[in-house]
């Protein structure tokens, strides 16, 4: 409606528009610094699992990295 009616007057305004969403990354980024290392060390190992799975499976399946069907898809 913004777009398309511009003009008309909103009923309702959220209050501390540019606070709430810097409050919010605060609050989050605060939860996340209380967490304990293991949780950290679990995160990183399953983070390297996923992007060598992405890689690997990127690498195999890359239409890319095959020339041949690169050149009959282009022709």
């Amino acid at each position: 409606m913004r777009k398309t009616q511009p003009n008309i007057k909103r009923a309702s305004k959220v209050p501390f528009v540019s606070w709430i969403p810097l409050s919010a990354v605060a609050f989050c980024g605060y939860l996340v610094l209380q967490l304990p290392a293991t949780t950290w060390l679990s995160f990183a190992a399953w983070l390297f699992i996923g992007i060598v799975i992405y890689f690997l499976y990127g690498r195999k399946n890359s239409t890319l990295n095959d020339i041949e069907k690169l050149e009959e898809k282009v022709s």
